[in-house]
């Protein structure tokens, strides 16, 4: 099945460079890219940190991530909870109310951009074109979430899956990026946020691909509660829990066992990691529901005592009900953060991302070159 060229798609007239970090080997590469694109009437800029590493900052314009976003304001972390916590705690939100997080991104790995999809964007550019490969795909993604700006890859990686074009073929796409010969795929994102004991609410974190949940140590396993719509679903203990979009079903969940199902599909995937039980099976569920979950220590009833903490989302169970067990959060495999003893993981499907692909780009044709799907023995 291909891609059918949209009506009015806009002309591609100017655009910005992601290129891979710390790859200064790519250098004769992105400039062969910035010269094909000129010679298409296409103007470019470089995001500033990779433009010097390059050593382009003489040659080329070099921008920051949020002066090529054009940002405008920095949003403040939501005040409010999501859907599935405003239910579970509308008889408790007048004795403790849900409060931003103080320093929400300060546990995180690698920082998220200092902006939200609330925030106001006139971008500089058209699109944003990624330089790598999936990874570096991702990683725009994460640093452009919310700005609308439709992203493009061009493959210097392995994989390749997600990205639209080799670089052998960019002197024909950049014709038709700039004639607005191209198809818009629109992604699903997976939006996260940890309720605190004390009923603080991180800032919201956003995924292409996946949320996984796992285990701090690489000894033992973790124990996972679920809750789908305020109710209790499943009680998992494994090595870690994936949660995926359909764009995501062919990363991770894909080797854990999880179905392959297509971007366009709406729905999320719920995929155990080296799960301890033969009945503990990957799970497909709309995207419309909104999920929760916590881990606790290995006594605690998940029928009860869990499901009521999850259900709340502020409430803790007493201290001597709790072990100091901490997982980790890993957001598509390039972020993470810690999960401690009484926090409440919350999950939606939220916003989404355009990628630009190529006209005649067939995902059943991708799956069969990437990963041999269907290949005849």
């Amino acid at each position: 099945m291909k891609n059918t060229p949209q009506k009015a798609n806009p002309p591609i007239k100017r655009v910005a460079l992601l290129v891979r970090p710390r790859s200064p080997q790519l250098k004769q590469k992105v400039e062969d890219i910035l010269d094909t694109l000129s010679a298409s009437g296409i103007q470019a800029l470089i995001e500033r940190e990779n433009g010097e590493i390059l050593g382009l900052s003489s040659k080329y314009e070099l921008a920051s991530i949020e002066e090529i976003l054009g940002v405008q304001d920095f949003a403040k972390p939501s005040q409010q909870a999501p859907k599935s916590t405003q239910k579970s705690t509308r008889e408790s939100t007048e004795k403790s109310p849900h409060k931003p997080a103080k320093n929400p991104k300060s546990d995180f790995c690698a920082d998220s951009p200092p902006h939200s999809p609330s925030s106001t964007f006139l971008p500089k550019v058209d699109a944003l074109i990624s330089i790598g490969g999936d990874g570096t795909l991702i990683s725009a993604v994460h640093k452009s979430v919310g700005s609308r700006l439709p992203i493009f890859g061009i493959n210097m990686g392995h994989l390749g899956f997600l990205t639209a074009i080799n670089p052998s073929e960019l002197e024909s796409f950049a014709k038709d990026l700039a004639q607005g010969n191209y198809v818009l795929d629109s992604h699903k994102l997976l939006e996260g946020r940890r309720v605190r004991p004390s009923g603080e609410i991180s800032q919201p974190f956003y995924a292409l691909n996946e949320i996984l949940i796992t285990k701090k140590d690489i000894s033992g396993m973790i124990h996972i509660d679920a809750m789908i719509e305020g109710e209790f679903c499943n009680s998992y203990r494994a090595d870690g829990l994936i949660i995926a979009t359909p764009t995501g079903s062919s990363a991770y969940n894909i080797s854990a066992g999880g179905s392959v199902v297509h971007p366009r599909c709406q729905v999320l995937l719920l995929t155990p990691v080296c799960a301890h039980s033969l009945t503990q099976r990957p799970m497909v569920i709309s995207d419309e529901w909104e999920l929760a979950f916590r881990i606790h220590s290995t006594h605690i009833s998940p029928s009860k005592d869990s499901a009521k903490l999850i259900k709340t989302g502020i409430k803790t169970l007493q201290n001597q009900d709790i072990e100091d067990i901490e997982g980790m959060i890993m957001i598509d495999g390039q972020q993470c953060a810690s999960f401690k003893k009484g926090e409440v993981l919350e999950v939606r499907a939220s916003t989404q991302v355009n990628l630009i692909q190529h006209p005649n780009r067939s995902y059943f044709a991708i799956l069969r070159e990437k990963f041999g799907l269907g290949s005849r023995i």
